[in-house]
């Protein structure tokens, strides 16, 4: 039992780490997008 819970929260754990990176990415295009947005207007 205590092995089922702990692979499950670490698994929360790995999850939460990728949308971190996901969104962390989704602001660097952003910013990368608005950089080249204002330079070239």
């Amino acid at each position: 039992m205590t092995i089922i819970v702990t692979s499950a929260h670490r698994e929360a754990r790995h999850q939460s780490a990728t949308v971190i990176m996901r969104y962390t990415t989704l602001v660097v295009i952003s910013l990368q997008t608005n950089d080249l947005n204002s330079a070239s207007g």
